[in-house]
């Protein structure tokens, strides 16, 4: 149940999306989220309330040396 509410969200808020294989914790579901291959975040769902949460990858900006 838990993989099936984290793809219908994923549908929803991030389309373009790949949902992994779930990982079970002591709150609930991780699965990690990808796009063009690369990890663009983890949705988590609670395993009693069905409840979803969402954590985005950072995406850091190459900088230059002032050197």
């Amino acid at each position: 149940a838990a993989r099936t509410i984290a793809e219908a969200w994923a549908v929803a808020n991030r389309p373009g999306t790949t949902v992994g294989a779930g990982t079970q914790m002591s709150m609930g579901y991780l699965f990690t989220v990808t796009e063009d291959g690369a990890n663009v975040g983890t949705i988590i769902v609670n395993d009693d309330t069905g409840h979803v949460g969402w954590l985005a990858v950072a995406q850091l900006s190459p900088t230059t040396s002032g050197s």
